[in-house]
């Protein structure tokens, strides 16, 4: 009776440490790949939300750390107008979001949500969530949003043509919410100064 002769592929012949470093970098790969489309959707539903059109959703940078996968990095980031709301950091082994501090205070996070001032930069606030955490791209949307409902033009108008309509139902009308928050008028409004129409009260 002949015994079946099992061939073995020689240990050494095996470089576990590439296996292992190609593994890490397609899955690497893969997450940066899920971030950008998720993230890309999460604004073009803001900016439909909000009828505005200068959400700006660009990928910063991916950087290789050197060949060695636990240092690599990717980065995007998403801007109102030309102001800073969020940047999104892709990590080995974590997402982290930044966002200005001023901004922490209108934030409802959920519980876990683990929450830290970045060392290198003191008006930032950092989010870090693992790959596999349901509440990453959830709070990412939140703040977000609030970066669009505290952001401040640089510069300010006193109304547009739309003015005896706004004030005729005591309020803002226009659509594209950065133009709206730069009028001064809106503003009246809000603080119930209505200054034409039916509703004259200055």
């Amino acid at each position: 009776m002949c015994e079946e002769q099992l061939s073995f592929e020689s240990l050494e012949e095996i470089d576990f440490k590439k296996m292992l470093k190609t593994e890490k970098f397609d899955y690497f790969e893969n997450q940066k790949s899920i971030l950008n489309t998720e993230l890309s959707n999460i604004c073009k539903g803001i900016s439909q939300s909000y009828g505005i059109k200068y959400l700006t959703f660009s990928v910063e940078n991916s950087k290789l750390g050197d060949g060695k996968i636990e240092n690599h990095t990717h980065a995007v980031s998403v801007s109102l107008s030309s102001t800073f709301a969020i940047r999104i950091y892709l990590k080995q082994n974590l997402f982290r979001i930044e966002y200005r501090k001023k901004l922490h205070k209108f934030l409802n996070l959920s519980n876990g949500v683990i929450v830290k001032e970045m060392k290198s930069f003191p008006d930032s606030m950092i989010l870090d969530f693992d790959y596999k955490s349901e509440l990453f791209f959830e709070t990412c949307k939140i703040v977000l949003q609030q970066a669009l409902e505290q952001y401040e033009p640089n510069e300010y108008f006193g109304c547009c043509g739309k003015y005896i309509q706004c004030s005729d139902e005591k309020k803002c009308l226009h659509e594209d919410l950065f133009y709206a928050k730069a009028c001064y008028y809106k503003r009246n409004l809000e603080a119930g100064r209505i200054f034409y129409g039916e509703n004259r009260n200055v």
